[in-house]
């Protein structure tokens, strides 16, 4: 079974109770492993990453207060991915 959703919190509360697997980012498992409803542990070595792409819709990006915010958000989320340690 897989299942496709646009939220990574709307995965961790389709999960109890089923033998899915959830596979997030490291700083939303850090997030939700106070929750008891689920088990989180580490990846598999096979699993290295993931990949994020930034996409919007044309009249969007024509909006005044867009310009230069792709740019600056994507500078933003490559220095962050920089700065994970790598464990």
């Amino acid at each position: 079974t897989v299942i496709t959703l646009p939220y990574f919190g709307a995965a961790t509360r389709c999960i109890p109770g089923t033998r899915l697997i959830l596979t997030a980012p490291r700083r939303f498992a850090t997030l939700e492993a106070e929750n008891r409803k689920i088990k989180v542990q580490k990846a598999p070595e096979e699993i290295t990453g993931f990949k994020y792409l930034m996409i919007w819709h044309p009249r969007v990006i024509r909006m005044p207060r867009m310009h230069g915010f792709e740019a600056r958000s994507g500078e933003l989320a490559r220095r962050s991915a920089h700065d994970l340690p790598n464990d």
